[in-house]
């Protein structure tokens, strides 16, 4: 078997650095639903999560309860982590 299929799994996070709110573009067109959008701070603690229920959108994610600092954004389906990447706030 080959376990090198391309994937075509896109995630895009901006802008970047965010300011009042920032858009998540996501296309995970092979992964299973519900997928879930968790945002990790600096200690590795989850603070803020969305179920996702397309495997392709833009969710607007507002930052006034997520404060200043880099964090982690996630998408997960419910075995594993699919895709994550790195972002900033500047408030």
């Amino acid at each position: 078997s080959n376990n090198f299929l391309p994937t075509n799994n896109y995630v895009n996070i901006y802008p970047n650095p965010a300011d009042e709110y920032f858009y998540v573009e996501y296309k995970l067109p092979n992964e299973e639903t519900p997928l879930y959008l968790t945002v990790f701070d600096v200690l590795g603690k989850a603070i803020f999560q969305q179920k996702l229920a397309a495997k392709q959108d833009v969710v607007i994610i507002s930052t006034d309860k997520l404060g200043s600092g880099s964090f982690t954004l996630c998408i997960s389906n419910s075995k594993s982590v699919i895709i994550s990447r790195n972002f900033t706030i500047r408030q």
